[in-house]
């Protein structure tokens, strides 16, 4: 059994899905219970905008809205740590924004975190997305007919 009254289980929850005590939660209803329990949670509030938005506390937010609530609170924790990898990584995420006086777009969050840490797989990942990298998804289960495009990137299926 989860625990109900934790924001970070419901957050990493968020990422698929789920039941808790015989209840189904999709994905976005995931976030906005993160965000009831820890109204500062800037990851669930960049994953709610990324579900196009949400209500938190009887109040909608557009996805928009939803993003700048994350951009704030991140741009917080990297004044008080500029070297913050993962703040830096979720301020890309929600396409930048501005630490102590210096404008940073999404594409600079990025690299900074990799400057913090060269092993943020999920920073490298993001980078190679804005900066027009070209990827090639290995997709096992396809046959030869099907080839899907996943948002611009080629996906190359394996066959048996």
């Amino acid at each position: 059994e989860v625990d109900a009254d934790n924001s970070n289980v419901w957050h990493w929850l968020g990422c698929t899905g789920g039941t808790v005590r015989g209840r189904s939660y999709s994905q976005k209803e995931c976030f906005e219970k993160s965000l009831e329990l820890k109204a500062d949670n800037s990851s669930s509030w960049a994953w709610l905008g990324d579900q196009g938005g949400g209500s938190v506390g009887g109040r909608s937010y557009s996805q928009k809205e939803c993003r700048e609530k994350a951009k704030e609170l991140l741009e917080k924790a990297l004044e008080v740590d500029e070297d913050n990898c993962n703040a830096l990584y979720w301020l890309g995420r929600v396409h930048g924004g501005t630490v102590r006086g210096r404008s940073y777009n999404q594409k600079e969050c990025f690299e900074k975190a990799l400057e913090v840490d060269a092993d943020h797989s999920l920073a490298w990942y993001w980078l190679g997305i804005v900066d027009g990298g070209q990827f090639t998804f290995m997709v096992p289960c396809c046959t030869s007919s099907q080839h899907p495009s996943v948002r611009g990137f080629d996906v190359t299926c394996c066959t048996r």
